[in-house]
């Protein structure tokens, strides 16, 4: 079905916030990938394609359909920066960092909000104490009582992202160039003995600082024939 010129644009916009928020956090690799957006004017002509699904990222091609809701485009753009920039990312950051970006929220079409706190596992984690920092690392994924290793690995990285701007920045530098053991015992290794305990505090206090991020007007969008947008 036909998509309009206004609601090409309106796709640009939001995937516009996507990036800004998802670069908010993350900076941009140094070899970034273009993603191919398609979109479908309704829901209907989408699950005539792909079945009861709000949007699916398939390699390098983002599906939506309208109406466009922007966590889920969000969501899609972060696992694409995430596992660009950080290929080699430990499961626990993988995690956290998901969590962390998936409570960006837009105050206006050029405003997004980041640093809110995350309840679902604001819970996980507070409702579990029998796991530490150290069990992060020997986790690859599977279970998880509780959800309590999620809970852990969202306020690690919130705490980091907060208190340790600098550290946490410099983590993820060296993570980015392949060597997960070093970037870890040049950062955050030296803290072991109270790392813990800090991060609790952090939690229990509610210390979440959230910062406003300009996102700039997506370039003009022409009217198409075809339902793909390409954009870098």
């Amino acid at each position: 079905s036909d998509v309009s010129a206004e609601q090409l644009q309106e796709a640009a916009q939001t995937i516009a916030q996507a990036q800004t928020a998802v670069g908010a956090m993350l900076a941009t690799p140094r070899d970034p990938r273009v993603v191919h957006v398609v979109l479908y004017a309704s829901r209907f002509d989408f699950e005539a394609v792909h079945g009861k699904v709000d949007s699916e990222l398939v390699g390098d091609t983002l599906f939506v359909c309208r109406p466009l809701h922007e966590w889920l485009v969000l969501d899609a753009f972060a696992q694409v920066r995430i596992s660009d920039a950080l290929p080699y990312r430990p499961h626990w950051l993988g995690i956290g960092l998901a969590a962390d970006l998936s409570t960006l929220r837009w105050k206006t079409r050029n405003l997004v909000q980041a640093g809110l706190p995350n309840p679902q596992m604001y819970a996980a984690y507070l409702g579990t104490r029998s796991v530490d920092v150290r069990q992060l690392h020997t986790w690859f994924g599977g279970d998880d009582p509780h959800s309590a290793l999620s809970g852990l690995s969202w306020a690690l990285v919130r705490w980091a992202a907060t208190d340790e701007p600098k550290r946490f920045a410099t983590y993820l530098r060296l993570l980015a160039e392949g060597d997960a053991q070093r970037a870890w015992a040049e950062t955050f290794a030296p803290l072991a003995s109270h790392l813990d305990r800090d991060v609790y505090r952090f939690i229990i206090q509610g210390r979440f600082a959230s910062t406003l991020h300009p996102v700039p007007d997506a370039p003009h969008v022409a009217a198409v024939d075809a339902l793909e947008l390409q954009l870098a």
